[in-house]
């Protein structure tokens, strides 16, 4: 589970929900770059992009300047709520045991970059999916569909990415805005005019947004 979320890579949050810029392509020529255990290749600068966006979420409203030093260690009841947001039975517990701390560990027990680093660069996770994992969290759960399974017609729900935002401190995110930002990004992925319609994302659109990076300022 932890080793999915940081798979993925990551850009700084932000006070205001805004569409980024991205550069649409890959971070190696296989679909799922591994490690040399076999895992999913978690490379230090992804590590470095989520820790700043944990970083970030101490203060949403207050976007934390290039030039600005980040906290080295963060209290795991901190990283705990952020992860709430989108997993929300979530335990201290249970968040303590996946950054391989005791799990009597209390809310204030810091953990640095390095530690999460390390703990996740030589995972050997090579069946995990991290982009269906995150999609399973995130989509419309329809009464009498299998829980696991994922079909064509599965939709991310908004609502539910929205209230990801508003609780890790994220203000003003509407619905209306949520669809907005959501049309935007379905035009950058040339979806179907009834998709961009509807702001629907399709796990083919999902795995898309997963693999674009955000274009940094040295790309240009």
């Amino acid at each position: 589970m932890m080793t999915g979320m940081f798979a993925g890579g990551g850009q700084s949050g932000t006070g205001q929900l805004r569409t980024p810029t991205y550069r649409k392509e890959r971070n190696d020529e296989d679909e799922n770059p591994k490690n040399a255990k076999g895992g999913i290749l978690i490379k230090k600068e992804t590590m470095d992009s989520i820790w700043r966006f944990l970083c970030q979420c101490r203060d949403p409203q207050k976007e934390i300047q290039d030039d600005e030093k980040i906290p080295e260690s963060l209290p795991i009841g901190h990283i705990k709520h952020v992860m709430g947001g989108f997993f929300r039975n979530l335990t201290l517990k249970e968040t303590a045991w996946l950054l391989g701390l005791p799990p009597t560990s209390r809310g204030d027990t810091l953990v640095s970059c390095e530690q999460f680093y390390n703990l996740v660069k030589d995972n050997s996770e090579s069946a995990f999916a991290p982009s269906a994992a995150a999609f399973k969290e995130l989509r419309v759960v329809t009464a009498g569909r299998e829980r696991d399974g994922i079909s064509k017609d599965n939709l991310v729900d908004l609502e539910k990415l929205r209230e990801a935002f508003t609780h890790i401190g994220v203000e003003g995110v509407t619905s209306s805005i949520m669809k907005k930002v959501t049309v935007q990004l379905l035009e950058e992925l040339d979806a179907t005019e009834k998709d961009k319609d509807k702001a629907r994302i399709t796990f083919d659109y999902f795995q898309k947004l997963c693999d674009v990076r955000p274009v940094l300022a040295d790309d240009s």
